[in-house]
């Protein structure tokens, strides 16, 4: 919540001029004046890891949310219908999760640029698969209870079933899911802007941070380079797998008294 919070606010806690650069204060280690140090053209490190935050949770949370609405659709539809309709649709997610991720986003940031909205793109239309087959098992549980003859027998249509009475009643495991896709997303971000296909310098993002510590003159005498955005990727992708773990724990009835 901390780096949440301070990732969000950091206009206000630390302006970020991106031109603005200080070659006689590289590799500054850390001060009063530059709390986390300099990197190698002389930026304020504690700044630039605020704006970090900003850019790596983004992309996770706008990717997750791409994958949630392409799950979330496919697997109501395959689950309420079933039949051919179900066949079609689970034939459709076994291909898109047999792609292999690291293959396909590298091929399309060669072929279209790498940017932080391919980054969001390609993650969010590739990892729809494990919430389309979690919500398709809800729904074909949750259509044969009582309530769902109820409301057939009262005439309601399809499309409101779906949304009024099976979604709601399945969407407490698409929240747990969603919560670990997250810190999966920013973990898959770091990895693309380590190797140069995700966010793009002078954009800086915790993943882009860590492509200064490439050589081991670096690793082993500026340490405050790397260690930083190192350790804010650790603590936020714990903090979201606990997140989802306690989410699990908290909705599901099993566990309630």
């Amino acid at each position: 919540c901390i780096l949440v919070c301070v990732s969000i606010f950091a206009p206000f806690i630390a302006p970020y001029e991106r031109d603005e650069l200080n070659l006689l204060d590289k590799y500054k280690a850390p001060c009063a004046e530059h709390l986390m140090g300099t990197d190698d053209l002389g930026r304020d490190i504690f700044t630039r890891l605020l704006y970090a935050g900003r850019i790596s949770l983004s992309v996770g949370v706008i990717s997750t949310l791409i994958t949630i609405v392409i799950g979330v659709i496919i697997g109501s539809i395959s689950g309420y219908y079933g039949g051919k309709i179900d066949s079609i649709f689970m034939r459709i997610t076994d291909m898109f999760a047999s792609l292999p991720f690291y293959i396909i986003a590298i091929t399309v940031m060669a072929l279209f640029g790498p940017s932080i909205y391919g980054t969001m793109i390609v993650m969010g239309c590739l990892w729809w698969t494990g919430t389309a087959r979690l919500v398709r098992g809800q729904i074909l549980s949750l259509r044969e209870i009582e309530f769902m003859e109820a409301a057939t027998a009262l005439g309601i249509s399809d499309l409101k079933k779906m949304y009024k009475f099976l979604l709601p009643n399945s969407i407490a495991p698409v929240i747990v899911s969603a919560t670990l896709t997250i810190a999966n997303a920013i973990l898959t971000e770091s990895a693309l802007s380590y190797l140069g296909l995700g966010v793009q310098i002078p954009t800086p993002s915790w993943g882009n941070m860590l492509r200064l510590a490439q050589n081991m003159y670096i690793l082993s005498n500026y340490w405050w380079i790397w260690v930083p955005p190192g350790l804010c990727i650790f603590i936020t992708v714990m903090s979201f797998n606990f997140l989802g773990d306690g989410l699990r724990d908290a909705l599901d009835p099993r566990l309630k008294n």
